[in-house]
């Protein structure tokens, strides 16, 4: 699962190939085991998503401090 909540800072990186990704989906969530699909991206728009999410930047924050993802 990938999220972005920030911009600014040091870009994502996936654990596995981004090729490999079979599909994405837009969840509302209650919590890390409750949650609804709302939308299933259609292969075009997971095509433009990923381009588009490799040329974001993301920062960690921990606590009240802002710190850079390392």
């Amino acid at each position: 699962m990938a999220s972005s909540a920030g911009c600014g800072g040091n870009p994502y990186s996936f654990k596995e190939p981004i090729d490999e990704i079979e599909s994405i989906e837009i969840v509302s969530a209650e919590n890390s085991l409750e949650f609804t699909v709302l939308k299933t991206l259609s292969e075009e728009e997971k095509e433009d998503f990923l381009e588009r999410f490799q040329t974001m930047e993301f920062h960690k924050y921990l606590g009240a401090r802002r710190q850079s993802v390392p």
